[in-house]
């Protein structure tokens, strides 16, 4: 009603006639309009909020993330397929998971990395993760960005115990859990050092990361010879399986050896025992010194076998010279065939214990006074 019933003037919002005073009946006031359109502002408000909070998160396959989903908030399942890489500087953390339909790079920024640092909950090789984040898709290469820390769940599988030499390719991204002997600890470029495990079944080497001790602490010093046990997950490096350190706690020393071969009669080593590795003990009676080494000639009363030891190797013999015709020593090797001759091929120095040193010649003893 914009004019009065009474004088039919023009009378405006107000509620009664400014020109006669009738009362306008019927009208509603502007306070009331101006409340009305408050509170259904924040009803909206309050109904998109409960609509954010409470609506699921969309789940996407890997292999489905497209231009159209690009800085889409989504949550995804996979497997880590790559150890994480982390910088301390900048506190930039990274990892790739994949499932059965692609792969993806996650991003976790400093105050979240710190955070998953701090909590223990970085993922490693072969955990399966779930998370949230935000989808950057680019032509070749898809990202997600995780916005919080709690928005990650990890979930590790249970190691098996397994022998060393029966690891292959298929148990990559599985954990296992093995005893061995470390034969040797090297370090092929920076940042990455290889420790070579060996049990009575096979060899195998163990990667530790400069990334992995950033997040997992610092590896605890190792000897050559030493035997320990670790826990992780299998890697694959030119289809030849390792085993990828997550955490500097997944490898302990222990207390008892871990024995590598069996120690045999001379007799029971043959030609089917070649590749293997046995163990020997015998008299020395034989010394054959050639240009990359020394063979020397075993005697236990049940047969005679070869002890090859490279001159690499004599050379860092504390007891080389003791190694004389008629000296007994133990050793523990792979044996191996040159020219139909069986050996045994000493690997390592700590691989080789002199027992019992020659007897001296009568011609050695001083006449007496």
């Amino acid at each position: 009603m914009s004019t009065c019933p009474s004088c039919g003037r023009y009378v405006g919002p107000g509620d009664a006639c400014p020109h006669c005073g009738a009362a306008l009946a019927g009208r509603v006031s502007l306070r009331t309009l101006k409340a009305a359109a408050l509170v259904l502002a924040l009803g909206g408000l309050g109904l998109l909020w409960w609509w954010a909070t409470h609506s699921p998160v969309p789940t996407l396959d890997i292999g489905q993330a497209d231009a159209l989903t690009n800085m889409a908030y989504v949550r995804v399942s996979g497997r880590v397929t790559r150890p994480p890489s982390y910088d301390p500087e900048s506190e930039y953390l990274s990892f790739w998971v994949a499932d059965d339909t692609g792969e993806l790079h996650v991003s976790v920024y400093a105050n979240e990395a710190r955070q998953l640092i701090a909590q223990g909950r970085v993922p490693a090789l072969g955990d399966q993760v779930t998370l949230e984040g935000t989808l950057r898709v680019r032509q070749d290469y898809t990202a997600l960005t995780l916005n919080l820390p709690d928005r990650l769940e990890v979930q590790r599988p249970t190691p098996r115990d397994r022998d060393i030499g029966d690891i292959g390719a298929d148990d990559a991204l599985s954990w296992v859990r093995v005893q061995g002997q470390v034969r040797s600890v090297h370090s092929p470029y920076e940042g990455l050092t290889l420790v070579t495990l060996r049990d009575g079944s096979g060899e195998i080497d163990l990667a530790v990361s400069e990334d992995a001790l950033a997040l997992g602490g610092p590896m605890p010093e190792l000897l050559a010879g030493q035997s320990v046990v670790v826990t992780a997950p299998v890697a694959l490096y030119q289809e030849t399986p390792q085993l990828s350190l997550a955490r500097a706690a997944d490898l302990a020393p222990l207390d008892v050896a871990v024995p590598l071969a069996e120690e045999l009669p001379i007799s029971q080593v043959d030609g089917t025992r070649v590749g293997d590795w046995v163990g020997v003990a015998g008299r020395i009676v034989q010394v054959r010194p050639f240009s990359a080494g020394i063979k020397y000639t075993l005697d236990d009363g049940s047969g005679r076998i070869t002890l090859l030891v490279w001159q690499s190797i004599y050379d860092e013999l504390d007891e080389a010279e003791a190694l004389a015709v008629g000296a007994t020593v133990q050793a523990q090797g792979e044996v191996s065939e040159y020219r139909g001759e069986l050996e045994v091929v000493l690997e390592q120095p700590f691989d080789l214990r002199l027992v019992a040193t020659p007897m001296p010649s009568p011609t050695d003893t001083p006449a007496p006074t």
